[in-house]
Order: C-alpha cells, then sequence, then structure tokens
C-alpha cells in the first residue's frame, strides 16, 4: 500500500488589472477600507433576504400543515423565529466583522482597526508576509475589487481580512 501524499490543486492565474489603482496615502496615516466595508454589507443584505424568503417558505408550509393551530405548533413557531433571528444576527456579525475599517500604517507598526473598535497591532509593512487569499473583481458586491488577505506575523495569531486591494502597497 502506498502511502499518501499530497496533490497539489492548481490555482487560476494572478488577477488580471481592472483598472489603474487609486493614489496611495501618506504614510503614516488611517487607511481605509472603503470596497472591503461595501463587500460585506452589501454580502449581509444578500443573507438577509435570502433568509427572509427561507423563513416566509417555511412559515408558509407550517401554516398549512395539519395541527399547525394546536397549541404546539404556535410554540414551533416561536421557537423557528428564535433560531432564524439568531442565524441572521451571527451571520450579518461574521461577513461586517471579516472587512475592517481600515489600517493605521506607520514606519514602526501596522494596526488593524476592527469594525468594532478592536485594534490589532502587527509589525512594520515588509517585516512579516501578507498573503493574498482570493481576490474579487469589481462586481455587484463592490464597486473597485477587494481581496482577502492573511496577515501571518512570526509571533502571535494570523488574521484573514477582507480589504481593498492595494491598500498595503504603498510603503509606510
Amino acid at each position: 500500500m502506498q502511502s499518501p501524499r499530497a496533490v497539489r490543486i492548481p490555482r487560476a492565474g494572478p488577477p488580471r488589472p481592472e483598472a489603474a489603482p487609486a493614489p496611495a496615502p501618506a504614510p503614516g496615516t488611517f487607511r481605509p477600507n472603503r470596497a472591503g466595508t461595501q463587500r460585506a454589507t452589501r454580502l449581509s443584505v444578500l443573507f438577509l433576504v435570502v433568509l427572509a424568503a427561507l423563513y416566509v417558505g417555511f412559515v408558509l408550509v407550517q401554516r398549512g400543515a395539519v395541527g399547525a393551530t394546536s397549541p404546539g405548533g404556535r410554540f414551533d413557531l416561536d421557537f423557528f423565529t428564535a433560531i432564524t433571528a439568531a442565524v441572521a444576527v451571527v451571520g450579518v456579525v461574521v461577513a461586517i466583522g471579516q472587512a475592517p475599517r481600515g489600517i493605521e500604517v506607520t514606519a514602526a507598526a501596522t494596526v488593524v482597526v476592527g469594525r468594532f473598535g478592536t485594534r490589532s497591532a502587527f509589525p512594520a509593512l515588509g517585516t512579516f508576509p501578507i498573503r493574498q487569499v482570493r481576490s474579487y473583481r469589481t462586481a455587484f458586491l463592490s464597486s473597485t475589487p477587494v481581496a482577502v488577505y492573511e496577515l501571518a506575523p512570526a509571533r502571535g495569531a494570523s488574521r484573514t481580512l477582507l480589504i481593498e486591494q492595494g491598500i498595503f502597497d504603498a510603503p509606510p
């Protein structure tokens, strides 16, 4: 029996440039993540619309079911409504939380300002690897290209963020 070995899955080539990137802000300033926020917000709205459509469909099926008017039927609907609300809140928080407000870059540090006010400090740009995991072209969800980046410093936890493409390109 042969030993299992890793299989290499080919990835698509580098993304084609859509348009000229916006000029980078001055070093040591706050770089807002407008496109990442726009994509996360629109994705959350799309998620909520689909979830609402599913909820309405299930409520209509439940109303037409035998015994739906019994006292237990009302409990089932309340329980289902509570689960739907919890899924909606968690889904929106996860989608919006992946897109930080922006990045503060100085010569000494890179600080990711989170959506809910958290601040994660990283070493200066160029001293730790930043890997582009996935890129998204301009489309309905965002008006400019967006990418998922993984920030992996030598020490500490890595972060995966939905950020506007080119935000890390300017030197500190």
